[in-house]
């Protein structure tokens, strides 16, 4: 049994995984002590540390009056009067965040609210949409986010974004406080995390805010975006996409959906709007819109922003009728963060022909001109589709009863740096699921059950080369994988996306959620860690899966003992190793084939070079001792051994298939005995280094070279 155990700072205080983005105590999954490390490690990101969020942190001191009350004198009007608290208010002890170029060239000061303010402060007026605006900032995709969280605060009238900011009175909201101490709660490498930070924001010469505002001036979205940005190294920030920041900002589950790289058929395009359409109306999904490059020409007569986010308000279907003009039925309301720089083509604001009296009265509560002056616009889907390179959505975790979470590391050294050949050392998980029982409507039940990978962040880079991804296997049993040909249910795409591995250019870290609508288990294959089952509000059942008996040795063929393929006499000259079996066990024996740079050893070859193009196989034979020729003894394959003077037999006990480069592998129950595993090359005369791996489900295996 492994046993999941929390991190207690204190005895009171635990960390859970959670299970929703509420992240509530009552379904939390413990974590292992492994997974402990993995969340330890990638705790210091960007060079600084934050810590998991744990049960007391609600109760962070942020009146720090009382840090003052020791001091020998009390001042004029207290330790809570304006004069104190403007010398004494809370200073972050990470510093001042890295300003961006562009703040830079208007950069007066950093100031706090109620030195750049003209009133009190104000934590939240009024949580919408409207009104928020990007400033010098390149973070359009997080402040889209913060447009789509805030509608949907006003639309649903349920806390999704704002709930992360603390201190929050009884009631749960947020407030100012004026000693200047804030704690926002993020979604950061794979559990919530408090990202301390102070009320200092950057402002002009002008004491104008050089940070994401609103028109009356809120505090809510600047102290957001300094967290958020903290994390990520500061505001001289890269950029990123809706669902990444959307993750971190709700844990909401991110979805990209290509509608340029592959152009959605009509059929596709339905398939796509009506999800949207159902998402946005029930409060399941939020959505943002992305543009690629954009040319010269739409730039000028459409407007579109290169590279830009949108954030999705709305989305409508009109009656026929009432586009008789040929215009699109299904149109979005959306908005550019900037607060301008609206859509101008088919159904812009200045599309007299399109925005006939009829379609105002039906969208009655749209105000052109307020709209504009917001950055606000509608378009139809057909333009979407057409201008458009991705739709970023992001969807209500709380929608699965059943979900199950795991922290894990896959270290550098643990398999090739590039996978096109060989699957045998990439993480593997074998997913199970349960469809017995009937649906509402008296049919069988549908499963559906969703699989999202992230990537821990240690360090933003402009050019992120660690590439992720997900393939699902509906085949064998839900055992290991070793070859990649093999036929897939779903096949991903390399990305460097944090979020869903060809190129590893260190070790990583990750995070893999599984969310489904109906119980299933789920374990680690054998090799690796655990297995656990699943269902509303349990998980039972964690266990050990590991290996009992594994084998390495690490050698190369030389241009003498690469004896190439049975036709060849020196077929006998390559490696055999003598295996002992001291009990029945089910062995895997793996062959990992590694080029070798020149001046390189044969060891730092297998993690750093492609897989080598020598083609070879495994065979493997009865008996123990060394093999000196190939036979045929009948119809069956056997090789020779000469003893006393007379040829005995050893039969051909397993065998990895046809000759494949970069990798072989073989898997078979083995009775005690001695056996010779006999590693050959197709082309005699090529060298090449490779790894020999033996692993079982029993202890005492042995390995010799002959």
């Amino acid at each position: 049994m492994s046993d999941r155990i929390p991190l207690s700072p204190t005895p009171s205080a635990s960390v859970h995984s959670r299970h929703s983005a509420e992240g509530g105590e009552g379904d939390a999954q413990r974590l292992t002590v492994e997974e402990l490390r993995v969340l330890q490690h990638t705790s210091l990101v960007n060079g600084m540390l934050h810590l998991p969020w744990i049960g007391d942190d609600e109760r962070e001191p942020f009146d720090l009056s009382e840090h003052y009350t020791h001091a020998a004198a009390m001042p004029a009007g207290g330790w809570r009067s304006p004069a104190v608290i403007f010398v004494h208010g809370y200073s972050d002890p990470a510093g001042l965040l890295k300003l961006s170029s562009r703040q830079l060239e208007r950069y007066q000061q950093w100031l706090r609210p109620h030195q750049f303010l003209d009133r009190t402060p104000v934590m939240i007026k009024r949580v919408s949409s409207k009104k928020i605006s990007q400033e010098v900032v390149t973070n359009c995709s997080f402040v889209a986010s913060l447009c789509v969280c805030a509608d949907y605060e006003q639309r649903f009238k349920k806390r999704l974004i704002t709930r992360c900011i603390y201190p929050q009175d009884q009631r749960g909201r947020p407030y100012y406080n004026a000693w200047g101490k804030y704690m926002i709660k993020l979604l950061i490498n794979g559990i919530h995390r408090k990202i301390l930070i102070d009320d200092r924001v950057p402002v002009d010469r002008e004491n104008r805010p050089l940070a994401v505002t609103t028109a009356d001036q809120e505090l809510w979205p600047m102290l957001i975006e300094k967290a958020y940005l903290k994390v990520q190294g500061g505001y001289d920030f890269p950029g990123s996409n809706s669902g990444i920041d959307m993750h971190a900002l709700t844990g909401w589950i991110p979805e990209h959906v290509l509608l340029q790289e592959s152009p959605p058929s009509a059929a596709s395009s339905d398939i796509i709007w009506r999800r949207l359409y159902a998402g946005l109306h029930s409060g399941r999904a939020l959505g943002t819109l992305a543009t690629g490059q954009v040319d010269a020409i739409d730039q000028d007569w459409l407007w579109l922003v290169p590279n830009h986010a949108y954030a999705i308000l709305e989305a409508v279907e009109l009656p026929d009728d009432v586009r008789d003009d040929g215009g699109d039925t299904r149109m979005l309301r959306c908005k550019n963060p900037w607060r301008q720089h609206g859509w101008q083509g088919c159904d812009g604001p200045d599309d007299v022909h399109h925005w006939h009296p009829r379609l105002r009265r039906m969208l009655a509560a749209y105000n052109m001109a307020e709209a504009a002056a917001d950055g606000e616009f509608w378009i139809g889907w057909s333009a979407v589709c057409r201008y458009f390179d991705t739709l970023h959505l992001s969807w209500d975790p709380d929608q699965f009863p059943c979900r199950f979470t795991v922290h894990a590391a896959w270290p550098m050294a643990l398999g090739p740096a590039i996978d096109r050949h060989c699957f045998a050392w990439n993480p593997q998980y074998s997913l199970r699921i349960s469809t017995d029982g009937e649906s509402d409507d008296g049919g069988s039940s549908r499963a559906t059950v969703w699989l999202l990978l992230s990537r821990h962040m240690e360090a933003v880079e402009a050019d992120n080369r660690d590439y992720i991804t997900m393939h699902v296997y509906a085949t064998h049993g839900g055992e290991r994988i070793f070859y990649p040909v093999e036929p897939t249910a779903v096949k991903g795409v390399y990305v460097n996306n944090p979020h869903v591995l060809q190129e590893r250019t260190r070790s990583l870290y990750y995070t893999l959620n599984v969310y489904a609508n109906v119980p299933f288990s789920f374990r680690e294959t054998p090799g690796f860690a655990y297995a656990c089952e699943v269902g509303p509000g349990s998980i039972v059942a964690l266990f050990v899966h590991l290996m009992l008996s594994v084998l390495k040795t690490t050698d190369a063929w030389t241009v003498e003992t690469a004896g190439g393929n049975n036709t060849y006499d020196s077929w006998i000259d390559n490696p055999q190793y003598r295996l002992d079996v001291a009990m029945p066990a089910y062995v895997y024996i793996l062959l990992d084939l590694f080029d070798v740079a020149d001046g390189q050893s044969a060891v730092k070859a297998m993690h750093d070079q492609p897989p080598s193009m020598v083609a070879a196989k495994i065979d493997l034979f009865t008996g123990g001792d060394r093999i000196d020729r190939w036979a045929m003894a009948g119809k069956h394959m056997a090789a020779a051994v000469l003893m006393t003077g007379r040829s005995v037999y050893r039969y051909l006990a397993a065998h990895s298939g046809d000759y494949r480069m970069g990798f072989a592998y073989a898997a078979i129950s083995l009775d005690p005995g001695a056996y010779v595993v006999l590693l050959s090359t197709y082309d005699k005369g090529t060298p090449a280094p490779y790894k020999l791996t033996i692993a079982s489900d029993v202890p005492g295996l042995q390995l010799a070279r002959l």
